[in-house]
């Protein structure tokens, strides 16, 4: 997509994150989906030349600043649910919830 090159690919996967039938060429695994999907292609000149913008347009969204980008964002929010919380926090419901379960189970112990 980035090359300005059409998309021709199946309609499953992970690439649907970001490749639709409006960016790209997407067909059933077979191979007269695929044929049909390169003859369109290579065809509909106006169609094509359509899509290609619209996946110039999806590389932009997912162009290696804007994807650091997220992760920066995703990284400040899951510090900032560490400050609020904070894992000593956890930590303490941990060895709490674990005290009471030794304890539990020496209220069953044969004495």
């Amino acid at each position: 997509m980035t090359a300005g090159l059409p998309l021709i690919a199946p309609a499953s996967g992970g690439l649907l994150t970001y490749a639709n039938r409006r960016n790209a060429w997407l067909a059933e695994p077979t191979p007269g989906a695929f044929a049909t999907a390169i003859r369109t292609a290579l065809l509909d000149g106006e169609a094509r030349e359509e899509k290609l913008e619209r996946a110039r347009k999806t590389t932009q969204e997912f162009g290696w600043s804007q994807v650091t980008e997220r992760y920066f964002l995703l990284y400040d929010r899951l510090y900032a649910r560490f400050q609020n919380e904070g894992i000593g926090g956890r930590q303490a419901r941990w060895q709490k919830e674990s005290r009471e379960r030794e304890a539990d189970a020496r209220d069953y112990a044969p004495a």
